[in-house]
């Protein structure tokens, strides 16, 4: 195996772990907007791992069994799984809602912080006419 496989595999060894620590504390996100932004790293990160695992089975066959296509079909599901949940969290239109009604939350009046922040920059131009 030559420096590009090596690189590969160390690359492919920081994007498992920053998977998983993504993964283990989605769960407790207050926001359902986080947590959206959580399943779209995980299907970033899926398919990261997946084109450099058939990369290395494709560049490096003589050198793997095959024992490797497990990990490329395990890696395939979980891919496809974080792809699902992000595209029924898009059509739910859940995370657009949850952002809406945080940011009315945070303004404490109902309305959110850029309609205030513009009401109080037309009432300051008003006063300067």
């Amino acid at each position: 195996m030559d420096e590009s496989h090596a690189f590969c595999g160390n690359l492919m060894g920081v994007v498992f772990i920053a998977s998983h620590v993504i993964s283990a504390h989605a769960v407790h996100w207050p926001t359902q907007s986080d947590r959206a932004m959580a399943a779209e790293t995980r299907a970033l990160l899926c398919l990261f791992i997946l084109s450099a695992q058939f990369w290395s089975q494709i560049a490096y066959g003589q050198h793997w069994s095959d024992k490797h296509w497990v990990g490329i079909s395990l890696f395939s599901t979980w891919t496809v799984v974080s792809i699902f949940y992000r595209t029924y969290l898009w059509a739910s239109g859940l995370d657009q809602q949850q952002r809406a009604a945080e940011k009315a939350v945070s303004c404490g009046r109902g309305e959110s912080a850029a309609a205030a922040a513009m009401a109080n920059g037309l009432k300051q131009q008003k006063k300067v006419a």
